[in-house]
């Protein structure tokens, strides 16, 4: 089985800023990600990005650089523009891709052992894709007000103890 990991980091973050870079428990935050795949043994990890510095800090941290075009790296650019992207460019350099893992720059907690669990489903053949999240019970939503931040999906003020 021929796997590619591509890592989607783009520069333009609205919400955030910079926060693929942004410094989590002592390194940028897309660091966490490459080094756990790093620890799972997968040797070639691909970062595709819009950005020079996320480019550059890949490359520190033992990714492979691969820079994207404004075209598919806007707020509306969807994520399987940037994986077909990659996947073009690293098919023609490596042959064809049997599986493609995308780990989340912004899942940190994430472990390698996660990882490689991952890549065990997917080699026993079972699947034709792997995914995994985690139940977040207390997640809550904020929308700007005129007056503020207003909560959608919970009462504050009339907030239960645990």
């Amino acid at each position: 089985m021929k796997l590619a990991t591509i890592i989607l980091a783009r520069g333009g973050s609205k919400g955030l800023l910079n926060k693929n870079i942004i410094d989590f428990c002592g390194k940028p935050l897309m660091v966490w990600t490459i080094e756990q795949c790093l620890q799972v043994g997968i040797e070639n990890i691909y970062v595709s990005s819009d950005d020079q510095e996320i480019l550059d800090i890949s490359v520190l941290h033992g990714a492979i650089p691969l820079k994207r075009p404004k075209s598919i790296s806007g707020d509306k650019a969807s994520s399987e523009s940037g994986w077909i992207h990659a996947l073009d460019i690293i098919e023609k350099k490596e042959g064809k891709i049997d599986w493609g893992l995308a780990p989340q720059v912004t899942s940190p907690r994430r472990t390698a052992d996660d990882i490689r669990k991952g890549i065990e489903s997917a080699r026993s053949g079972n699947y034709d894709s792997v995914f995994s999240s985690s139940i977040a019970e207390d997640l809550f939503f904020w929308e700007q007000q005129s007056e503020g931040l207003e909560s959608v999906n919970y009462d504050w003020r009339n907030r239960k103890r645990r």
